[in-house]
C-alpha cells in the first residue's frame, strides 16, 4: 500500500519496483505467484492516480518527458553527481569537494558485494542505484528526482565505516568520517551564505525585492517578472498588480493606469526562445514607454556565472535577477 500511493504522489517511486523483482526473483529466487499477484494488485491499486497521471503525461505531454532527457551524457552525468552528493547546494567552482565522497561511496558499495550470498539485503540496496546510472547515461540531469536513494548512500557509507573499524582499519574509517562530513558542512554552509549556487534560482534573497518594492511604490504598482516567484507572493496586493510574462497583459485589461512599474527579469527557462524573448521585451517597451527609470538594483550573486557560461555557452550574469524601477 505504502508503495502504491508512492508512486500516485511521484514517479520516482516506480523506480524501486525493477530492482525489486531483480532481488526477489534472481537474486533471491522466491516464486510464490500466490502471494506475488495479490502483493501487486495491491500496490495497483494504491498507484492508480500514479496511472492515471502517467497516460496522461505520456499521451499529451510527450514533448515534455522527452525534455527531460535533452541533456548530453557528459553534462547529465557530472550534473547528477555534483546535484547528489553536493546537496543541491556546492556550485560548479566547489565541485572538486565531491569527488572523494564519490570514491568512499563506490568502495562502500563495491565492499558489500557478496557473490556467495546472492539474497542478501543489501544487493536490494545496491539494484536501488541503477535507475540513476541508466538515466544520467540517457541525458536525464534532475539530481533532485534522486533524493530518495539519500538513505541507501548513507547506509552503504555507514555499513563501509562499520567494515573498516571491524577490520581494525582505523585510520580508513577516520578519512572515510573526515571526507563524508566535509561534503556535508560544506553543503549545508553554502546552503546559508554561500554565492556559489548549484541552483541560481534557489538562492533569490526574495524579500530583498519586496522590500524594494514597497520601499518605490507609495501608489499602485505594476509587477512585470520573469521570475514565477515573485507574482506568486504579490498575487494578493490590494493596490497592484503582478504578472509572469505575457500574464502581465490581464492587467492592462481595464485601461488602468500605475504610479510605478518594476521589471523583475534575469535569466529562465525561456531564454533560449529569441521570438518569444522579443515579444516579451517589446511589451515590456510599451508598457513603460513614457516613463523614466529611476532605479535599477542587482539581486542575487553568483560567483560561477562567468565560469558556467564558460562550460555552457549560455550567457549568464552574476546578478541572478534584476529589478528596474520607473516612475
Amino acid at each position: 500500500v505504502p508503495l502504491g500511493l508512492a508512486a500516485s504522489t511521484d514517479f520516482s517511486a516506480a523506480l524501486i519496483v525493477p530492482p525489486f523483482l531483480l532481488y526477489r526473483h534472481v537474486l533471491q529466487r522466491r516464486f510464490h505467484w500466490s502471494f506475488d499477484l495479490s502483493y501487486w494488485l495491491i500496490v495497483a491499486a494504491g498507484a492508480a492516480i500514479g496511472f492515471c497521471s502517467a497516460y496522461y503525461i505520456f499521451a499529451y505531454r510527450m514533448q515534455a518527458v522527452q525534455t527531460e532527457f535533452s541533456s548530453g551524457v557528459i553534462r547529465s552525468v557530472l550534473t547528477d553527481v555534483l546535484g547528489f552528493f553536493g546537496g543541491g547546494a556546492l556550485g560548479v567552482s566547489q565541485a572538486w569537494i565531491v569527488p572523494p565522497l564519490v570514491i568512499v561511496f563506490i568502495l562502500a558499495a563495491v565492499g558489500e558485494v557478496d557473490r556467495q550470498k546472492p539474497g542478501k539485503s543489501v544487493h536490494l540496496l545496491l539494484l536501488m542505484l541503477s535507475a540513476p546510472v541508466l538515466m544520467a547515461l540517457a541525458g536525464f540531469a534532475t539530481p533532485r528526482s534522486f533524493l530518495y536513494l539519500t538513505p541507501v548512500i548513507a547506509a552503504l557509507i555507514t555499513m563501509f565505516f562499520d567494515r573498516q573499524l571491524r577490520q581494525c582499519h582505523v585510520q580508513r574509517a577516520i578519512a572515510a568520517v573526515v571526507i563524508t562530513l566535509a561534503a556535508s558542512v560544506a553543503a549545508i554552509a553554502n546552503l546559508i551564505s554561500g554565492t556559489h549556487p548549484f541552483k541560481r534560482n534557489s538562492v533569490v534573497p526574495y524579500q530583498a525585492i519586496f522590500d524594494f518594492i514597497d520601499h518605490n511604490a507609495p501608489g499602485s504598482a505594476l509587477v512585470i517578472s520573469t521570475d514565477p516567484v515573485v507574482p506568486w507572493v504579490l498575487r494578493g496586493a490590494e493596490d497592484g498588480c503582478a504578472g509572469y510574462f505575457f500574464d502581465v497583459r490581464r492587467c492592462l485589461q481595464s485601461g488602468r493606469r500605475y504610479d510605478s512599474i518594476f521589471v523583475v527579469f534575469g535569466h529562465h527557462d525561456r531564454s533560449d526562445d529569441i521570438d518569444l524573448i522579443g515579444q516579451f521585451q517589446a511589451i515590456v517597451g510599451d508598457i513603460t514607454a513614457g516613463r523614466t527609470k529611476r532605479a535599477s538594483m542587482p539581486v542575487g550573486h553568483d560567483a560561477d556565472a562567468a565560469l558556467k557560461t564558460r562550460l555552457t555557452g549560455v550567457p549568464l550574469d552574476p546578478a541572478i535577477l534584476t529589478v528596474d524601477f520607473y516612475r
